[in-house]
Parts: structure tokens; C-alpha cells; sequence
């Protein structure tokens, strides 16, 4: 019987189910919000609410972020279309909190990421 090679040579990694490794967090349809190294995927809750909100004309929600006195502040609207986007930071003391909704009161969040690294994984309160 003569020698024969059974499967190509070098035909790069497989399709198939494989370890993940590294900061693969593999979350590209579910929408998040991001600032300064943190990242939070986010589940809409509370439409009505969030639509009440808009006809007062309020613009954005806060996020507290675990581990850090400053909240993450996010547009409204982009929660109200379950989009991605960026945030700013702002201070618990900040004068503009006051015409901010809180996100807990309209979303789930389902996983806190600090430089591709879990910090925090739901669903469920945290605060």
C-alpha cells in the first residue's frame, strides 16, 4: 500500500467550536455603552418609561459603574433605540443629575467590562 496523505497541510484554524481565549467577550448584537475603559451591555426594561421620560424632555440616563464614585451618562435616545454608543463621566454632586433618569429604572444590565476584563455579571441589581 503506498503512502498517502489524509487531510490537506496548513489549512488555517477550523470553523468548529473551539476554546475561547483572551477578551473575546462575543456580544457584537447585544447593545452596550462605554466610557474610559468601561463597557456595559444593557437589556431594555421599561419603554413606557423611557418614551415619559423623552416627552419631558429629559436627554440622558446614568449608570453607576462598580467600584468608582463617578456615574457613567449615557444619550436616552440611544437606550431607546437599544443602540451602542459612547458616554461621558460625570460626579455624584454634579448640579445636571437632576434632570438625569437613573438607568437602573429602565434597563437590565447584564455584564460590566473594565478594559475587556468581567466586573460585574447580571441579570440583577447592583449598585
Amino acid at each position: 500500500m503506498l503512502a498517502q496523505d489524509t487531510a490537506p497541510e496548513n489549512y488555517g484554524p477550523t470553523a468548529g467550536s473551539g476554546q475561547r481565549q483572551g477578551n473575546q467577550q462575543g456580544n457584537a448584537a447585544t447593545p452596550s455603552m462605554e466610557v474610559d475603559g468601561h463597557q456595559i451591555y444593557y437589556d431594555l426594561r421599561n419603554e413606557l418609561r423611557i418614551a415619559e421620560w423623552q416627552a419631558q424632555g429629559m436627554k440622558e440616563i446614568a449608570f453607576p459603574l462598580p467600584g468608582r464614585r463617578d456615574l457613567m451618562v449615557c444619550a436616552l435616545e440611544i437606550v431607546a433605540t437599544r443602540g451602542s454608543g459612547g458616554c461621558r463621566l460625570a460626579q455624584p454632586g454634579d448640579p445636571d443629575l437632576a434632570a438625569i433618569g437613573d438607568a437602573r429604572d429602565v434597563v437590565n444590565v447584564m455584564r460590566i467590562y473594565r478594559r475587556g476584563e468581567l466586573i460585574w455579571r447580571g441579570p440583577g441589581v447592583y449598585r
